[in-house]
């Protein structure tokens, strides 16, 4: 069975055999929904968005079973421990809230206040940490590791203790590395490693023991919307966000050592969807300036190169090493013995330097020019009264759903008037006519 939800007020169940959709929950309020996550042992799904409830629900009757009320904004991330005995909840306030998701009270057990501070965004529990069997002593049983991100750029780790005598919520690590809000986080099935996606279009490989940064994905050209990995922890699937053809699925293999340190050799394998703009982002939409060396290999692949993919990925050609490469290089480095195929690369060198150069205008603007609500550029930017400015359509949304704060600060708004931006505005035509 597959969930999905929408901003329409509604979740969707579908039979992911037949593809026939199952049922239609809704809250009470008809607000519209924001996240919807299945517990482990798949007997309850947990809905929340813009009303600042969250509601549990059976799965085999597909009813309500409870509210859980006490978030004083929109909740945007839930999630049920692995034995689905709790649930933790976050909102844009910033806070996160541990409920009982098996007896019947609907009572706050743990508020952390200001988890991230600008509010949550994501989150996601080990499947390892603290089951049975556990040896890790900061997890023992019981104890879970719960990873969160948010608006504060940063991702967070956490020890979730549900044993007696009290339940308790402990920061383990503050991770920083993304430089825009974290806007997706997951936690391998081995409970090795934790993903991350920004809106400062990056994903971020972590480690869950080390805390290091282990590896940075830098290729997708929208931010970063969703990351998952696979039950086998072998695939990363990471999508970017945006309109029409700039949404993007990539599917990346994870060539790693036992100990999950050695991360390399990242490869991209197309992921089509019937509902994503396009099936994987093309290297040919980013300057090659910005191409990662895995772009020069899906380049190669594309030019039917597919021999020298190893050779120029052991010699970490990325795109500035691709325009300077010569002849003589190609032979002596790069092991391109045949005649033929040295003056094809070099030809298609020259043809790519000049295709690369209309490039989508989009990303060469500045992030001011995105709003930071929809991420998309904007049409009619406005000043809100908090002083940053916004898609008039997305704030008046906001503020008609009855929002009295500011979606950046999370503090009130002394006013609804909004003021057009004309100066941004004319930046941002001007920049799109020039390019």
């Amino acid at each position: 069975m597959l969930a999905t939800c929408s901003t329409d007020g509604s979740c969707l169940l579908w039979d992911t055999t037949s593809g026939v959709k199952i049922a239609c929950l809704k809250h009470p309020s008809g607000s519209g929904l924001r996240i919807c996550r299945f517990s482990q042992n798949s007997a309850t799904l947990v809905t929340a968005g813009d009303d600042d409830v969250v509601v549990l629900w059976d799965v085999a009757t597909k009813t309500l079973l409870r509210i859980f009320q006490g978030h004083e904004a929109m909740v945007t991330a839930c999630s049920f421990t692995p034995d689905s005995t709790f649930l933790v909840s976050g909102s844009m306030n910033g806070d996160l809230r541990v409920w009982d998701a098996r007896f019947g009270h609907s009572k706050c057990l743990v508020l952390v206040k200001e988890a991230h501070d600008l509010g949550v965004a994501g989150s996601d529990f080990s499947l390892c940490h603290g089951m049975q069997g556990s040896t890790d002593v900061d997890f023992p049983f019981g104890t879970f590791l719960l990873a969160t991100c948010g608006f504060d750029n940063n991702v967070k780790l956490w020890a979730v203790a549900t044993s007696c005598p009290k339940l308790s919520v402990s920061i383990k690590a503050v991770l920083k590395g993304h430089e825009s809000n974290v806007m997706c986080v997951a936690i391998s099935n081995k409970g090795h490693l934790v993903a991350s996606g920004s809106g400062d279009k990056m994903v971020i490989i972590w480690s869950t023991g080390s805390y290091e940064n282990l590896y940075k994905i830098d290729y997708h050209s929208r931010y970063v919307t969703c990351c998952s990995f696979s039950s086998d922890d072998s695939l990363l699937v990471t999508g970017s966000g945006g309109s029409g053809n700039e949404c993007a699925l990539a599917v990346w293999r994870l060539d790693h050592g036992d100990d999950f340190i050695d991360f390399h050799g990242i490869f991209v394998q197309e992921a089509k969807s019937a509902n994503i703009g396009s099936v994987l982002e093309n290297p040919l939409n980013k300057q090659l300036s910005n191409w990662a060396t895995e772009d020069v290999c899906i380049w190669l692949k594309q030019e039917g190169l597919n021999d020298y993919i190893n050779s120029f990925r052991g010699n970490k050609i990325d795109g500035n090493g691709l325009m300077h490469l010569t002849e003589d290089m190609l032979k002596k480095h790069l092991n391109v013995a045949a005649l033929g195929d040295r003056t094809k690369i070099l030809y298609c060198i020259e043809n790519l330097k000049i295709s690369t150069r209309q490039r989508d205008p989009a990303n060469s603007l500045p992030d001011e020019f995105f709003c930071p609500v929809t991420r998309e550029i904007m049409q009619d930017p406005v000043i809100a009264a908090d002083g940053f400015t916004y898609e008039r359509q997305a704030i008046t949304a906001w503020l008609e759903s009855g929002k009295t704060s500011s979606p950046m600060t999370n503090e009130n708004l002394h006013h609804t008037i909004l003021t057009q931006n004309r100066c941004l505005k004319a930046l941002i035509q001007s920049h799109l006519q020039n390019d």
